[in-house]
Order: C-alpha cells, then structure tokens, then sequence
C-alpha cells in the first residue's frame, strides 16, 4: 500500500511555481488539465500556513462498522478532524477519488467545531449527515483532498477488505495502516490491529460488553413466545452504531429455555429476511442466558478457549447486554454460530463443502439421542452445507457408524482411522475430559459432527460449553459411544491417555484458572445488576466451583493416567 503526502501538508513546497509576475497559474478541476509552462520560473521554497483540517480514518468498504443516525444502511466514509483552533466551514472542503467523482461542501453542509472528528459519508444515505453521493473502491482507490481549491493530500490505498479502515497510527500523526480496529468519530488507536479478523478483533473481544437492542411490534413479540418457536421480524442495533430493520430472533435452549416475561436464550440471524446481510462477517450468532449451567458467564469463554487452542472448531466467545423494547434483559454470553462462516473461518477452503451435523435432530424435524454404532447417521440434521454431502463424506459417516456398532478390535479400531479423524477425535474426548463436560458427549448431549469437506473425515465439534469445570476430571467414562469404544480398546485407550496429557498441561500453560479469575471480576458489575437472573446456584458459589476445578482437574486426570499407564508417567 502507498500513500502520497504532498508536501505542502507539512507546511511547504519543495517543487512550487510561480509566473513571472509573481502569480500562482490556475486552471479548472479537471485532473487532466494542460497548461502552459512557458514563462515560468522555479521560487525554490514557499511557505503556506499550516493544514486547518487533517483526513484522519477512511472507510471504503462498511459492511457493519457505522450507520448514520435513524438509517440502517452502511455508506463508505471518512473521518475528517479539525486541527485548528477556528470552526471548519465544509464549503471549504473538496474530495475527488481516482474515478474523477466530485464532492464539493457547501453553506448548508455546516462546519467541524475546532477539535471535532467528522465523520462524512462516502455514498448516499438519509437522516443527520452529509453525503458526498460516491463512494470509493474497495479494490483500491485514491481519495483527492482540496482545501480552499489547492490540493492538500492525495491517499491512495490498495485493496481492503469490508469493515476495514484505513488509519494514521496513532492517531492524526502516524502513518497509515490498515487496520480492523475503525474508529470512526473517535480517536484511532495507536497501532493496528494484530489481524484483520474484524470479528476477532471487534466483537468477541474479552475488554468490552456489548450492546444490543432489539425492538418488536406487539405482533412479533406475541408470535416469539409460542411453543414452536417460530423466527420472528425484528429490528437490532448493536452498540449505538450500527442498525439492522429487519433480522430473524428466535428463542432457544432445553434446560435454559424461557420465553419473554423471563430471561430467554436468542438464535440471532441477520441473514434470515434479508440475504446477504452480516454484522463483523458473521451472518448469525447466539445469545446464551446462563441461567440453568453457567451463573459465572465465563465457562463458555475458557472452554471454547481451551478447545480452539488444542486445535478444535470451536465457537468464539463475547458478552453483550441486551434490552427488549426499552426492557432491560441483562448480560447474554454471545456464542459464534457453527454455520458456513464458521467453518470458513477454520477453513477457508471448506465454506462450501464442510458439513455440520446435529445427531439430537432429525432430517425433517423431530428429536432423539442420536449416536453412533446406532445405523441412523444419515438421517441426522444437516445443519450446514450441501445437503445431499458429497457422497465421499456421506460414505465416511456411514462407515464410522457402521464400525463403532462392532466390537472394539484393534482391526476394528485401525478401520476406523480411515473415515473419522483420529487425532481430532481423542482431542475431543481429552478436552471433555479436563472440562468435565457434564452436559456434552459425555451424557452424550450437546454435540455436533463435522464432515470434513477435503478428506471427508468425520470429527466432533464442541457445542454447549456452559455446564463444565462443575466436577473433576473423569478420564475413562464416556456416554457417547464413540468415547466408550475407544476406551474398551487398550490400544485407542492409550493414544487417548496421552492427549490427556496434553490437555492437562494446555490447561495450566494457557493460565485458564487466572483467565477465568480476571475476566469474573470484569464482568462482575454487570453481573450483579441483572435483573432477570434465576438459577438455583449463585455466581459466587459457581465461581468457586469452577475456580476450585480449573486448578484440579489437571492433576486429577494426570493421576488417573499414571495409574492405568504406569508407562506414560515422566
């Protein structure tokens, strides 16, 4: 990426002409102008008062940064902050991009107090603002900055991808970077973002609660509380920032299942009334409401935590207030949805091909504990990729069926390597494990399967991580068949003996305890005024169980290793 900073931005010309009488020689606007150097004479360095305005931030591709007030749709932009001790008069003001588009400020368009960061937006719009009517190219563009019609910056940026902003870092001074931390209206950071992971970066992010309002018509509100829980039209805005007019709510959960007089779990779906609409990338996510299996609303956080590191898909994690037609419901856990962007994010290459299965559900509808060595596999619930699987994937869940439903023989378990994923399988079983995950395959419950969309394996994904670390470790019992099977074969019991290993020391080296300890007392404040809780344990008395159990279990599974393989103790 370049830019190219005029030098009269700091304050004077190295390259300045001037005619014979001493006159500066102007033409019209057009870029391509022609004109007439004879007679001209170089004046070496000529001095010109300092910029009143600086071009601090430009957004050329807003998926879901901003809106302007009272619209949910999501213009370009670009932050302008006056310098100067005087109001800024935008008639002052003029912009082109490389596409030769113009915008000239006028009288109404007001002015930028002194010290005010501007936001004016680069596209067309309604409600509060000024609009310049184009917008820039996200494929790389160049924006022309004119004041008082002398060309005082020109930036030119090269590809950027949405809800990425291009910054001086730090800010007004620095030089300019992408970065995925925008901050339009405010001051920008001083560095950029590690990644350009927007919603890594910006949404499940452990320093901030979020906001979110949802407003309902009587009708929607009715229709979201009936017994079969029907995705109903609402409208959403997240941080005061960005606003949606109609996304897809739905409430969820079994145990922590309650309707809107209650604290109700949400399945949020932007994409559901309105294709092709995301917030950060993501076209949907959960909001857990601890209620039942996590009073702490931190379990989920270090669970996922410690399955993603061990090289899981696992679901990322952030917290968000969230209100109800003005009605305030408290804190929510938001918990990544395991759709195409999900497994995109994982595996760039497999948006398409991964699939996610749910063996509680059925094709069509309906419930039961599906597992496998049962002979129903291809009927649990797709609940994403291509339906029908491609018929590699389809043979490798069939197969793995099929093989858990016979005897655990060691060419049996050999077999078996060849559709599920081995190594992800007993990293599954190990992070069960060390958690406790009273209410996952161990019970088996909350669970999902991924096909692989490459080499058609077969895995398990972690789901449901709010009921875990309520218990010490228990290496050998799984209620899960594929669990129980491995565990009747000495040789797939050893293999797994040794990631759980691994998990132990995972746990102590990712410092989980001290994670779940600081992000308690962040999150604490907000805790302690939610006006919706109802469970049968207090935070305090699941803080302490969890607290006592994240520095046990360790050395718990650890002991239960060394006494059923002598041979694997250091």
């Amino acid at each position: 990426m370049s830019v190219v900073m005029l030098a009269w931005l700091a304050g004077c010309s190295e390259n300045t002409f001037q005619t014979l009488d001493g006159t500066t020689p102007t033409g019209d606007d057009d870029d391509d102008v022609t004109l007439d150097h004879s007679g001209w004479r170089h004046s070496g360095f000529v001095e010109l008062p300092p910029a009143d305005i600086v071009i601090n931030e430009i957004m050329p591709a807003n998926r879901s940064t901003i809106s302007p007030l009272d619209d949910d749709t999501t213009p370009d932009w670009v932050e302008i902050v006056n310098v100067s001790n005087e109001p800024f008069d935008l008639k002052r003001l003029q912009l082109r991009n490389d596409a030769q588009d113009i915008w000239m400020g006028t009288e109404l368009d007001g002015s930028i107090a002194p010290g005010e960061y501007f936001v004016l937006w680069l596209g067309t719009g309604y409600g509060d603002g000024v609009f310049t009517g184009w917008s820039l190219d996200k494929d790389g563009d160049k924006l022309l900055v004119i004041v008082d019609d002398r060309l005082q910056e020109e930036i030119e940026f090269d590809a950027i991808d949405g809800d990425i902003s291009w910054a001086r870092t730090p800010d007004l001074t620095g030089d300019w970077a992408a970065t995925a931390w925008a901050t339009p209206g405010r001051i920008n950071r001083e560095t950029a973002s590690p990644t350009m992971n927007v919603a890594d970066e910006t949404w499940f992010v452990k320093d901030q609660v979020h906001q979110i309002r949802f407003a309902f018509t009587p009708e929607a509100y009715n229709q979201i509380n009936q017994p079969d829980r029907p995705e109903v039209h609402v409208a959403m805005e997240i941080d005061g920032q960005v606003r949606y007019r109609d996304i897809g709510l739905k409430l969820k959960g079994s145990a922590s299942y309650d309707t809107m007089d209650g604290k109700p779990a949400f399945i949020v779906d932007m994409n559901e009334w309105i294709p092709g609409t995301k917030f950060r990338g993501l076209q949907a996510f959960k909001l857990h409401n601890g209620n039942v299996l996590d009073p702490t609303r931190v379990r989920d956080h270090i669970t996922y935590r410690l399955a993603r590191e061990a090289g899981l898909m696992a679901p990322r994690v952030g917290w968000a207030e969230v209100w109800c037609n003005q009605n305030y419901y408290g804190i929510y856990m938001i918990i990544e949805r395991q759709d195409d962007q999900f497994i995109k994010y994982f595996h760039p290459e497999q948006e398409d091909s991964g699939v996610v299965m749910e063996p509680n559900e059925a094709q069509g509808g309906g419930f039961g504990w599906g597992d496998f060595g049962q002979g129903n596999a291809t009927s649990w619930n797709i609940e994403e990729g291509p339906n029908p699987p491609d018929p590699l994937s389809v043979r490798s869940l069939t197969m793995a069926d099929q093989i858990i439903g016979r005897p655990p023989s060691d060419q049996n378990v050999a077999e078996l390597w060849n559709y599920m994923d081995k190594d992800l399988l007993l990293t599954y079983l190990a992070w069960e494990a060390l958690a406790n995950h009273t209410d996952g395959y161990k019970s088996p419950n909350n669970w999902r399967v991924y096909i692989d969309g490459v080499n058609h394996l077969v895995s398990l994904l972690p789901s449901g991580a709010e009921w875990t670390w309520d218990g010490a470790s228990n290496d050998w019992q799984f209620g899960g068949r594929a669990g129980s099977w491995c565990m009747s074969n000495t040789g797939c019991k050893h293999d797994y003996a040794e990631k759980v290993l691994e998990m132990a020391d995972l746990v102590e080296r990712l410092d989980l305890a001290g994670d779940f300890r600081d992000q308690s007392i962040f999150l604490d404040p907000i805790i302690q005024i939610d006006p919706r809780y109802n469970s049968w344990e207090t935070p305090a008395q699941a803080r302490e169980s969890t607290w006592q159990y994240l520095n046990a279990n360790p050395d718990t599974a650890r002991s239960q290793v060394y006494q059923t393989f002598p041979d694997l103790r250091p």
